[in-house]
């Protein structure tokens, strides 16, 4: 099985991406279905929004995503995920 990971270390403001802050990941409606916005910060967004809290550890981390039988455009590099959003809402 064919498997692409791309990653980002760097927010949409060009800064490495670090857990004191909270970032969030936006995918628009039709990139995988519906929309989703994932939460990636060391501490709970909130009850609400656990289901789609992503931890992240102490000090700078950097995001990979597994995409399992991808399109040629995520498996050659064409497609990039949406940049990290520093912020707790997009």
């Amino acid at each position: 099985m064919k498997k692409s990971r791309p990653n980002t270390a760097v927010g949409s403001s060009g800064q490495r991406s670090a857990s004191a802050e909270p970032y969030c990941l936006h995918f628009h409606c039709g990139v995988i279905g519906g929309s989703l916005t994932l939460h990636v910060q060391k501490d709970s967004p909130g009850a609400g929004k656990e289901a789609n809290w992503l931890p992240a550890s102490e000090g700078p981390f950097y995001c990979i995503m597994r995409i399992y039988m991808p399109k040629p455009a995520e498996f050659n590099g064409q497609w990039q995920p949406p940049p990290l959003q520093r912020g707790a809402e997009v």
